[in-house]
């Protein structure tokens, strides 16, 4: 199984809260194939479709909105981490 990355982490929260790929490219930066390749890796690391595609743009299904929770806590310990060594060092 592929280790979870947090940059891919970050896209997929973005996209779960803005509920399109489009308006979380826009707000990230991030052109929307690198953010369907991010989903499309967190998938296959999970084993799970994460996003339940609609017309109106995407919902996450019920393992993504376990991981977008999670991702929450991964990605806050992770910029106190690194916000902690910066002020060490």
């Amino acid at each position: 199984m592929r280790n979870l990355q947090p940059v891919d982490l970050e896209y997929f929260v973005e996209i779960c809260n803005l509920g399109s790929l489009a308006q979380a490219g826009i707000s990230l930066g991030v052109s929307q194939p690198a953010l369907s390749k991010a989903v499309r890796r967190l998938e296959e690391a999970v084993g799970s479709t994460l996003l339940d595609r609609k017309a109106s743009g995407v919902v996450p299904t019920e393992i993504g909105l376990e991981l977008r929770r999670r991702a929450y806590v991964v990605l806050s310990e992770l910029h106190t981490t690194q916000s902690v060594l910066r002020e060490m060092s």
